[in-house]
């Protein structure tokens, strides 16, 4: 299998997949706050996809797209789904409602903590955190136990992009697609966004599968990856 990016619904692509065929899944799904909205501040809008959605709906629909994901997880994969809390009607709330997966495992959870924060109304502490979820499919699911002493909190700070609002710092992705996946192994993001995941797991010798249904977002993933090969060449050439 080789590595694309396809502007489609997750849904659609995962369905041409042939089961057992995904080393390791990496993904942050929209957080259902409002295009991009964090604490009552815009941070700017997604592309195609408006990020405000009735709860129960919203669930049901991410929920439909990861327990598909199973299929083609191999059976020593994991899945790992960056998602952080919020307030539903004025109360926070944990997201462990995601770790419903069928067939899949709770394995661990990484707390990702860093320094600055979007600014929000006073009414509690700031946030400084957001939470990493590791699913696994069987037993035991591949981890490279040269980085166990990493722990389980992690400071890696923000990486605002002006044309995604919400990008997943290449740090954590490096991290993750280091100690669960091995060289030549498949990483696939199904909410691919602008690429983050996918420019990584190219980085570290990895193919990758990548799906967004906003055609600007993958053109912008194509263009980063392009824009990082040439780089890498240039630097072998020198």
């Amino acid at each position: 299998m080789e590595s694309e990016i396809v502007c489609c619904d997750c849904l659609d692509y995962i369905k041409k997949l042939p089961s057992n065929s995904v080393d390791l899944i990496l993904s942050s799904p929209p957080y259902n706050q409002g295009r991009g909205v964090v604490g009552g501040f815009a941070t700017g809008g997604y592309d195609k996809y408006d990020d405000q959605t009735p709860e129960k709906e919203y669930r049901k629909e991410m929920m439909l797209r990861f327990n598909a994901m199973v299929r083609v997880l191999k059976p020593t994969g994991s899945m790992f789904i960056v998602i952080g809390q919020r307030a539903i009607d004025r109360v926070m709330e944990w997201p462990f409602w995601i770790t419903k997966v069928k067939g899949m495992k709770l394995n661990g959870v990484i707390i990702r903590k860093f320094k600055n924060s979007p600014q929000i109304r006073p009414v509690r502490f700031f946030p400084r955190h957001e939470v990493v979820f590791w699913l696994r499919n069987g037993w035991p699911p591949y981890f490279n136990d040269k980085f166990a002493s990493f722990g389980d909190v992690w400071e890696i700070n923000p990486q605002p992009d002006k044309r995604h609002p919400a990008v997943m710092p290449q740090e954590l992705a490096r991290r993750i697609i280091r100690v669960c996946s091995k060289p030549g192994d498949i990483v696939f993001d199904p909410f691919c966004g602008i690429g983050t995941t996918l420019i990584v797991a190219h980085e570290q010798g990895r193919k990758y599968l990548g799906c967004d249904i906003s055609e600007k977002y993958c053109k912008t993933t194509v263009h980063r990856i392009n824009t990082f090969r040439s780089q890498a060449n240039l630097g072998d050439f020198e």
